[in-house]
C-alpha cells in the first residue's frame, strides 16, 4: 500500500436483491489516473458514493494513504482530502470567481461565516484564491460572475474549487459532459497536470478520453470488475470486447 493513496478493498453493496456492488477492490495509486468504465448500471454510481461515504457499505473497507475511512462520514471524508466534483456542482453562478474560491477556502479553513460579509476584505484569501485560480489558467476572468461563464470555463473553476481544497484525490465523475471539442482539450490537458498534484479516479463514458487520459482502467460489468488494466490491456481484452468496447475498438 505504499504507493497507494486510495485503497478500495472487497466492497459489497446490495439494493434489496440486487446486487449493486458484489467484492469490489481497486487502488489508486500516486501521479495516477485510474479509470472507471462500464454501461449504465454497471455500478459506477454505487462505487462513487461508497467512497464518498453517501452510502454505506455492507462489507469491505476503503483506506486513504494506509488509514480506514469506512466509518466516516461524508464530511469527515472531504476533510480528510477525498475531493469530487462535476456531477455534484459546487458553484455559485451569482457570485464572481474570487469569491467562489474564497467561500471554498472558508469550508477548508473552517473560518467564521461572519467573513462572508467581509469577502473583499480579506487579502491573504484573495490572494490564495487568485493563486488557485491562475493554476487553471481563469485569472483573467477572477472578478467576473460565474453565469458569464462558458460551460467548459464552468468545469475548470470547479476543478479549480477541488484544487483549493489541497485534496489527496480528486474523483471526477464525468468531466467532460456537455463540452465541445477545444474545451474537452483543454481540460484533458489539465488533468494531465492534474494528476501530479494529486491522482485522479476518472468515471467517463467518453472512450476517447479515457484512452487518452487514463494509466489503468477498471472495467465495470453489472457489479463486478471484470478487468483492470492499462489502456492497451484493456482494448486487448477479449471478455472487456464483447461486454463493453464492441469489436469496433481492437
Amino acid at each position: 500500500m505504499k504507493n497507494s493513496v486510495l485503497k478500495i478493498d472487497s466492497l459489497t453493496k446490495s439494493f434489496g436483491a440486487v446486487i449493486a456492488s458484489q467484492n469490489i477492490s481497486l487502488e489508486l495509486n500516486r501521479n495516477e489516473i485510474h479509470a472507471l468504465i462500464g454501461a449504465n448500471g454497471a455500478g459506477k454510481s454505487t462505487i462513487v458514493k461508497l467512497i464518498t461515504g453517501f452510502l454505506k457499505q455492507e462489507s469491505g473497507k476503503i483506506f486513504l494513504e494506509g488509514k480506514e475511512i469506512s466509518n466516516l462520514s461524508s464530511e469527515q471524508r472531504t476533510q480528510k482530502g477525498i475531493a469530487r466534483t462535476f456531477q455534484v456542482s459546487s458553484i455559485i453562478n451569482n457570485f464572481s470567481l474570487i469569491d467562489n474560491i474564497k467561500l471554498s477556502l472558508i469550508g477548508k479553513n473552517k473560518r467564521s461565516l461572519d467573513f462572508l460579509s467581509n469577502l473583499n476584505l480579506d487579502q491573504q484569501a484573495y490572494k490564495e484564491a487568485y493563486g488557485f485560480l491562475k493554476e487553471v489558467n481563469l485569472e483573467d476572468k477572477a472578478e467576473l460572475l460565474v453565469s458569464s461563464l462558458s460551460h467548459g470555463e464552468k468545469r475548470k473553476l470547479e476543478i479549480c474549487i477541488a484544487l483549493s481544497m489541497n485534496p489527496k484525490l480528486f474523483l471526477l465523475d464525468e468531466p467532460m459532459a456537455g463540452l465541445d471539442e477545444d474545451s474537452s482539450k483543454l481540460i484533458v490537458d489539465l488533468f494531465k497536470k492534474l494528476k501530479n498534484k494529486a491522482p485522479i479516479l476518472l468515471i467517463e463514458h467518453d472512450m476517447d478520453t479515457v484512452f487518452s487520459l487514463a494509466d489503468r482502467i477498471s472495467v465495470l460489468d453489472y457489479g463486478k470488475i471484470i478487468a483492470t488494466g492499462t489502456v492497451e490491456e484493456i482494448r486487448n481484452n477479449q471478455t472487456v470486447k464483447e461486454v463493453y468496447l464492441g469489436t469496433e475498438n481492437p
